[in-house]
């Protein structure tokens, strides 16, 4: 991917439900940006340079959910937030602007979940910043200032993608280290 003597340094490999792995490289003009492969060197290539020019989109924390991948990148006019792909750069987009304009709502630990009394009804859960709700602790400072770490769902549409619950009536700062889809 990178023609020099620097590595490309892919990094947050998933594979999608077309058997292509997608993840984040540095081609070294770019930045980081999303990549899809095959496997060969003719079928890896750049889906789409979401912040265009030299600056990295840092594609992160990629999950495969139905038939498109879900993640977070910068595109430098919206900050981190949560992106979609079906692997073309026609259909690489921001999902939702979840906290307006350039601060950024740091969609993290994406992770696809079925709760074992809804079989039928998986969605995508994830921790982000709104800038609305929660305290301000340091924690939260440092991964989005203020409002703190609220927890998300989509069901993979703009509409569809919502807090999970209301967090409007307490000073909960969710400090997310991780989500565990696997529910006993």
């Amino acid at each position: 991917i990178n023609p020099g003597a620097a590595s490309s340094t892919p990094r947050h490999l998933v594979c999608g439900a077309d058997g292509v792995l997608y993840f984040g490289a540095d081609d070294g003009a770019r930045g980081q940006e999303l990549w899809r492969s095959d496997g060969t060197t003719g079928g890896t290539q750049l889906v789409k340079d979401i912040s265009p020019g030299s600056d990295a989109s840092t594609p992160s924390y990629l999950v495969a959910f139905g038939s498109k991948v879900y993640f977070s990148a910068d595109d430098g006019t919206h900050g981190h937030e949560l992106w979609v792909t079906d692997g073309t750069a026609a259909n690489t987009r921001l999902l939702l602007d979840i906290r307006k304009g350039y601060p950024s709502s740091f969609p993290s630990f994406i992770t696809k979940f079925t709760p074992r009394a809804l079989a039928s009804s998986t969605a995508l859960f994830f921790a982000a910043n709104d800038g609305e709700l929660g305290a301000h602790t340091g924690a939260s400072q440092g991964r989005g200032g203020a409002g703190g770490m609220q927890m998300w769902t989509t069901d993979g549409t703009k509409a569809g993608t919502t807090r999970a619950f209301d967090q409007t009536h307490n000073d909960l700062d969710l400090d997310l280290d991780a989500l565990d889809a696997d529910w006993p």
